[in-house]
């Protein structure tokens, strides 16, 4: 029996296989699912003071845009947050599944002890909203001592919107510290108040590392409870820049104080190292309520200065003609915020603008120091003008909670009728009789006879100059080219022959400079040392820290000998800051004299 081309039977298997072949294709396409969002803690338990990483993990199959915000949480500091993305492929058995990972990652700091629980919060994945958390972090009392304190002070808690505010933070320490991690969450500036830092008065001074910012202190001592100290002060200015509460953050440091000495022995040797042991000092968090500008009182024309000010307003000319521009300077000088001090309208000013025109400038005034300063242009627009007057600026005195008015003196002018110009004065005629066209003889087709236009003056060695010059440009780029290869040819020798003859002139420099106050001593004697040590190495000077100097040792750079001293310098170097004796001279030429003696030996191996 012959069957029919096509048969149900065969029709089905046909069908099965097709089926069977999309299958197999679809399953080796990458699948697209929903993204899935986590949020972890990297430590659930940390030390007063101390950070842990919260992370806000999303995971799918395409790059996604996720946004999150943390709840506050009281006793918790969050800054972040920093983004990541990370992308993987894997094939198994010919399947292929692809997911790209967007990590949002916080910085938790604790600043007292105690259970803290941040509660469940959303997060956004393009837009698609999911909720995440809680999560619970427990803060561990860390150890106190006596051998740091940390104090803030702020002279009003109650201010005005704009009242400038001094804001102080003083660290003392009484023992030998060995690193440190200080956060002055105060001194970020945040939508709500500006800071401004100010740069200590006092003779001595050290740069501190803030939050990844290097700011001055003030260095000093003191004696608490018996005991002495050395203090590093910071002071800021506060402006508040709206009304109601404004927190700033207690500041907190935690340091690697040594107490006492330990012996730390292995299968050959025994040394004695420094005991460190990590404290932790936190200062006070303030609240400020900041209250508005009262309205009673307020004089027409305030602008919003705020603080204590005096306004002096100078001109260019005191003689001018009617209509001349005259340049005015307004210095507005005091206490407040000065880039908020408003520009004097003097086009709003009756009694300025019936003698004058107003050019109206719009450009900002320029902050100096203490005080900030506009300019104007203005014209007389008779010759009766006499001066021009006293005007005012009006300002709000916290310190009184009053406002005032600050008036300038009047300046005395001279203003003269503008002359009658005729069109020839009006192009620049000296004389109108001299600029009287005459009639030549011959008229137009009169030959000139004056000087030739296109005549110059002649110079006998020009022609000498043009072609002396290539040859000797070509002598000197030539000389130069050859110095500079041979310096590229040994270059190393040419550093280390310079770092030589250099150092002893260098160390000299630094013996004048033990003696006097301040702590720059210590800073340009650890940047000698790493230069020197770098030129005789052949290596940059930022490798040369006590934490590379191993590293240099370990790939064959440095000798294991010299690495030990050179690493034991830098270290003395870098705690001889804080010790209580880095002011002495006896203290500071014996370090000098140590320097000499390590650098000298310090040579490849």
């Amino acid at each position: 029996m012959i069957k029919p081309a096509w048969h149900p039977a065969s029709g089905s298997a046909s069908i099965r296989w097709v089926l069977a072949c999309v299958a197999a294709v679809l399953a080796a396409l990458p699948c697209k699912a929903a993204p899935t969002a986590d949020v972890r803690l990297q430590k659930t338990v940390v030390g007063v003071g101390e950070t842990t990483a919260l992370e806000i993990v999303v995971t799918g199959t395409a790059e996604a845009t996720v946004t999150a915000t943390l709840p506050a949480v009281s006793g918790l500091r969050v800054s972040g947050p920093q983004t990541s993305r990370m992308s993987q492929t894997t094939i198994i058995n010919g399947r292929q599944e692809s997911s790209i990972t967007t990590t949002l990652s916080y910085q938790v700091t604790a600043l007292h002890s105690g259970q803290f629980t941040i509660p469940a919060f959303e997060v956004q994945v393009d837009g698609a909203k999911t909720t995440v958390g809680p999560l619970r972090l427990r803060a561990e009392e860390s150890p106190q001592s006596a051998a740091i304190r940390l104090r803030t002070t702020i002279d009003d808690r109650s201010p005005f919107v704009q009242q400038p505010l001094t804001y102080r933070v003083t660290w003392s320490v009484a023992d030998e510290i060995h690193g440190y991690d200080l956060t002055i969450p105060a001194l970020d500036e945040r939508h709500d108040y500006l800071v401004h830092v100010l740069t200590p008065s006092s003779a001595r001074t050290q740069d501190l590392v803030i939050h990844k910012a290097t700011h001055k202190a003030a260095v000093g001592k003191e004696t608490l409870d018996g005991a002495d100290y050395t203090t590093f002060t910071i002071t800021a200015r506060i402006y508040p820049l709206r009304e109601g509460s404004i927190v700033l953050p207690a500041p907190l440091v935690r340091a690697a104080v040594q107490q006492g000495w330990e012996v730390v022995r292995d299968f050959f040797f025994a040394e004695r190292r420094p005991k460190l042991v990590t404290m932790t000092a936190v200062g006070e968090q303030f609240t400020l309520a900041v209250r508005a500008l009262p309205s009673e009182g307020r004089p027409r024309g305030f602008g919003g200065a705020v603080g204590r000010y005096s306004f002096l307003v100078s001109a260019s000319d005191t003689v001018a003609r009617v209509g001349d521009p005259i340049r005015l300077t307004m210095k507005v000088r005091g206490s407040g915020l000065l880039s908020q001090v408003p520009r004097p309208e003097l086009g709003a000013l009756a009694e300025v603008t019936k003698d004058f025109t107003v050019l109206g400038t719009l450009e900002p005034g320029e902050v100096s120091g203490d005080q900030v300063v506009f300019e104007e242009i203005v014209r007389p627009k008779t010759a009766d003008v006499k001066q021009f007057p006293s005007i005012p600026l009006a300002y709000f005195d916290p310190s009184k909670e009053e406002y005032h008015t600050a008036w300038s003196d009047p300046i005395p002018l001279r203003v003269m009728a503008a002359p009658d110009v005729g069109p020839v004065e009006a192009f620049g005629a000296r004389d109108a009789s001299a600029r009287t066209p005459s009639e030549a003889a011959g008229g137009l087709r009169a030959p000139y006879r004056g000087p030739r236009l296109t005549d110059t003056p002649g110079d006998p060695w020009s022609p000498l100059i043009y072609l002396l010059a290539a040859p000797v440009a070509y002598g000197v780029l030539f000389a130069g080219m050859t110095v500079r290869r041979r310096v590229l040819r040994d270059a190393a020798g040419w550093s280390r022959r310079s770092a030589v003859f250099g150092f002893d002139k260098d160390l000299a420099r630094l013996k004048k400079t033990a003696r006097q106050e301040g702590d720059a001593f210590y800073a340009d004697l650890a940047d000698l040392c790493a230069r020197q040590a770098a030129a005789r190495l052949g290596v940059s000077s930022a490798e040369i820290t006590p934490h590379d100097v191993p590293r240099l040792v370990g790939d064959g750079t440095l000798s294991q000998e010299s690495g030990a001293r050179l690493e034991g310098l830098l270290e003395e170097i870098d705690h001889a800051r804080f010790s209580p004796h880095s002011t002495e001279a006896a203290a500071r030429l014996a370090i000098l004299e140590r320097a000499r003696t390590v650098l000298k030996g310090v040579k490849r191996p």
